[in-house]
C-alpha cells in the first residue's frame, strides 16, 4: 500500500514549489517591464503623459520680424532720380547736380578758379559769365554754363546758392531778400516779373518754383528758380535762359532738378 503524500492547502509539495517558481518569474517580468518604460521616455505612453499643450500665440524672438516692425512709417521718398547716361555730375562739398554734357564749370567752393578757367577757355563770348563767376559771393556753391553756340546772346547758366537764415523765415521772404541783394540797390519791381509760382516737395523738403522774366543788358532773360527750405538752410537753384529757348529747355530743367542732392 502506497504511503500517502503530505498536502499543503490541498496541494502537494511539488505543486507548491511549481507555483512559487511561476510567481517569481511573473514578478521578474513585471519589474523588467517597469524598468524598460522608465528608462525609455520616447515611448508613446510617456509622451502623452508629459506633453504640454501648444501655446495659443507664438512668442517673438529677437531675430523674428514683429508686427510692430512691419508697420513702422517708411522714410520719406527722396526726390533724386538717376540722370540720363550721358549727363555729367557737377559737385562741390555742399551739393551735387547733373546736367547735359554741353555744360561746363562746377565747384565754386574748393575749386572756384578751376571752374572759372573752364568757362574762360570757351572764348570772349563768355566773358560776361566769367566776370559774374569772379564776383559771385561765397553763397554760390556751383555754377555751370552751356557752351553750345547759339544765335541769341543769352547764354544758359545754372547756379546753386546755399544760404542760411532762420527756421521761421519763409521761402518767399528768403527769395525776396536774395533778389534784393542781387539787385544791388535797383528796385526789385523793375528787375523781375513773376510769371508763375508752384509749390512742390524736393528731397522730402518744402520747396517752391518761381518763373521770372527780367531784363539783362537790354535782353530778356527767363529764369526758373527752385528754392528748398531745410530748417534754417535755404538751397536755391537758378536755371536762366533766353525766353525763346524756354519751352525747349524746360524738359531738361525739370529732369535736372530731380538729380539735385545735398551733401551732408
Amino acid at each position: 500500500m502506497q504511503k500517502k503524500k503530505k498536502l499543503y492547502y490541498g496541494m502537494t509539495g511539488m505543486q507548491v514549489a511549481t507555483l512559487g517558481t511561476m510567481a517569481a518569474l511573473f514578478f521578474c517580468v513585471v519589474m523588467v517591464g517597469l524598468l524598460f518604460v522608465l528608462r525609455n521616455p520616447s515611448q508613446p505612453a510617456v509622451q502623452v503623459a508629459t506633453q504640454v499643450p501648444p501655446p495659443t500665440r507664438i512668442p517673438t524672438s529677437v531675430n523674428q520680424p514683429t508686427d510692430e516692425v512691419a508697420t513702422l512709417t517708411p522714410e520719406p521718398i527722396v526726390a533724386t532720380k538717376a540722370p540720363p547716361a550721358d549727363w555729367v555730375e557737377f559737385k562741390s562739398q555742399e551739393a551735387t547736380l547733373w546736367l547735359p554734357p554741353s555744360f561746363v564749370g562746377g565747384d565754386m567752393v574748393s575749386k572756384r578758379q578751376e571752374s572759372i578757367d573752364k568757362v574762360r577757355r570757351l572764348g570772349k563770348l563768355f566773358g560776361g559769365v566769367v566776370e559774374g563767376m569772379r564776383d559771385a559771393d561765397k553763397e554760390v556753391v556751383l555754377t555751370m554754363v552751356d557752351k553750345t553756340l547759339r544765335e541769341t546772346d543769352i547764354i544758359p547758366v545754372v547756379s546753386v546758392h546755399h544760404g542760411v537764415s532762420t527756421e521761421d523765415t519763409s521761402l518767399d521772404d528768403y527769395l525776396q531778400t536774395l533778389f534784393e541783394k542781387s539787385a544791388q540797390g535797383t528796385p526789385i519791381a523793375m528787375v523781375l516779373a513773376t510769371n508763375e509760382v508752384k509749390k512742390m516737395t524736393i528731397l522730402g523738403r518744402e520747396a517752391k518754383r518761381w518763373t521770372f522774366s527780367r531784363s539783362q543788358a537790354a535782353h530778356g532773360v527767363t529764369s526758373l528758380v527752385y528754392c528748398i527750405k531745410d530748417g534754417a538752410d535755404f538751397w536755391t537753384i537758378f536755371y536762366s535762359m533766353s525766353p525763346n529757348e524756354y519751352f525747349d529747355m524746360l524738359p531738361m530743367v525739370e529732369q535736372s532738378i530731380q538729380t539735385f542732392n545735398i551733401v551732408k
